[in-house]
């Protein structure tokens, strides 16, 4: 039953009632009239009870985190050993222009803007090149953690020492936002968590808390699968519903605009990546054999329980396999953000990385924002934004001179698209979505956390996430034709990526 605290009249009432009882029993009559003795004895009490009732109220509270106060929930997560999570750093892009086009310009390191209200962000781009309307993009960090960092599409922010050659001022084109500090209605439900799944030295808590522990490989997340034995010979599904044996995937953090797949993790701390394959240096930490930060031991502890051997035959820490998805996308653009031509260009096979070679008069198109295929890609999503350079034509075929904007030497016989003026925002867009994918689950569904997601990717899903792209105004999703449902510990991954009217 709930303790509830009164108030100190009710208190010096409750008392001037006992102490009335008292004397009638005695034949007596107690003056307890307001100003009488016995009631400024009382109110004198109702003070002090008072407050000791408020004490007792949150003590009764603070036992347990659901409603403990703030004071209370540090305090539990010193015991348990859970921190508070700490907020983010709002991530910008914004334009930047230069004196000229087609011009390469350093960012010198540690170069600031600031916003008007003096919020203060990190340049973290090195250096751009820009298009044939002097425009370039850069990346943004904000110096603080919280959600005083985020702005607006549109704001402006202004260098505190602009590069040579670049203006003093950027417009901003994203953000994703920052959040600030847990509040204590997040951090409750962290605790909550763990002691909902208390450690129990091998249940499905535990070997996330040890994987995502590990420092010697960035881990962002791990998914447990109980009951899944670990195949015989990685990568490969292993057998499921076998008792005394468990899987765990580890997936690395957001791959972003980064060429390398970093969910998946590197199996040597460093730098070797392998789809579906042990993590032996975070299995050597679970046996003891390395500490937290990944030096070799000689006399570690052991994390695993001791039924469970230490060569993975029943239980194993992996990286997930993938499976790669070709992601086609019809758009319709506001006026400000229209494809700036339309149809399509064929590239022919006399292209090199500075002559872009395709079919038809095409001249009409030079200085125009198109993107290419590269032989050999080397940007997620594959497809390459340029500006065609000096178009000339020589029957039956147009060349750019692509000297400035070089295009990575085009496959042959491949389509060239115009690239929108959002053609990076809707990158972003779509690398968040896919990177926010999930491993499949298993049937009947046994992996842990759930999270809400069993890792499928739903056309609707992904249409959505364009149009939150300023100047998306609709989004039909032609690649993949259907909604997507991994198998076990698989996530889907961006192969290509394209776009058109």
């Amino acid at each position: 039953m709930a303790f509830t605290a009164r108030t100190r009249s009710q208190i010096r009432d409750q008392l001037l009632g006992y102490w009335s009882a008292e004397y009638s029993v005695r034949g007596e009559t107690l003056l307890t009239s307001e100003g009488s003795d016995a009631y400024l004895l009382a109110s004198q009490i109702g003070v002090i009870e008072e407050a000791l009732d408020a004490q007792a109220v949150q003590v009764s509270r603070d036992i347990l985190p659901d409603q403990a106060s703030t004071a209370a929930l540090e305090r539990f997560g010193v015991v348990y050993g859970i921190p508070r999570p700490v907020g983010t750093y709002a991530q910008l892009t914004a334009q930047v222009e230069g004196f000229a086009a087609f011009t390469f310009y350093v960012i010198p390191a540690n170069t600031q803007a600031s916003a008007t209200d003096g919020t203060l962000y990190d340049v973290t781009t090195a250096s751009v090149t820009t298009d044939i309307n002097k425009h370039a993009t850069i990346a943004l960090t904000a110096v603080a953690i919280g959600v005083g960092g985020n702005r607006s599409v549109g704001a402006v922010l202004t260098f505190q020492t602009a590069p040579a050659g670049l203006n003093a001022t950027v417009s901003v084109l994203s953000c994703v936002p920052a959040v600030g500090p847990a509040t204590d209605e997040v951090y409750r439900s962290v605790l909550l968590g763990r002691l909902r799944d208390r450690p129990a030295s091998g249940n499905r808590s535990d070997w996330r808390s040890w994987v995502t522990s590990y420092l010697g490989t960035p881990v962002a997340a791990a998914y447990v699968y109980p009951l899944l034995k670990p195949p015989a010979v990685p990568p490969g599904v292993g057998t499921t519903g076998t008792l005394g044996c468990v899987t765990v995937v580890a997936v690395g953090p957001a791959q972003g605009d980064s060429f390398v797949n970093t969910r998946i993790l590197p199996s040597d701390d460093l730098s070797s990546r392998a789809v579906g394959m042990p993590l032996p240096h975070i299995i050597d930490y679970i046996n003891g054999d390395r500490t937290i930060a990944g030096v070799p031991t000689v006399d570690g502890y052991q994390l695993r329980p001791v039924t469970m051997g230490p060569d993975g035959d029943n239980w194993t820490v992996e990286t997930p396999d993938t499976f790669n998805t070709f992601c086609e996308l019809t758009l319709v653009l506001s006026g400000a953000f229209a494809f700036p031509w339309a149809g399509t260009m064929f590239t022919e096979p006399t292209s090199t990385n500075t002559s872009l070679v395709v079919l038809g008069d095409q001249t009409a198109k030079e200085g125009l924002s198109a993107l290419v295929l590269p032989v050999t890609p080397d940007a997620r999503g594959n497809y390459r934004q340029v500006t065609l350079g000096n178009a000339t034509y020589s029957a039956p075929n147009t060349t750019f001179d692509q000297t400035l904007d070089p295009v990575g030497s085009p496959a042959n016989y491949t389509y060239v698209y115009p690239a929108p003026p959002n053609w990076n925002l809707i990158r972003l867009a779509v690398f968040a979505f896919f990177d926010s994918l999930a491993p499949g689950d298993t049937s009947p569904a046994s992996r842990w956390p759930a999270d809400g997601q069993d890792g499928s990717l739903y056309q609707s899903s992904l249409a959505a996430a364009v149009i939150a792209v300023p100047g998306v105004l609709s989004c039909t999703v032609n690649l993949p034709a259907t909604n997507l449902t991994p198998i076990e510990k698989t996530i889907y991954t961006l192969s290509t990526l394209w776009v058109h009217a």
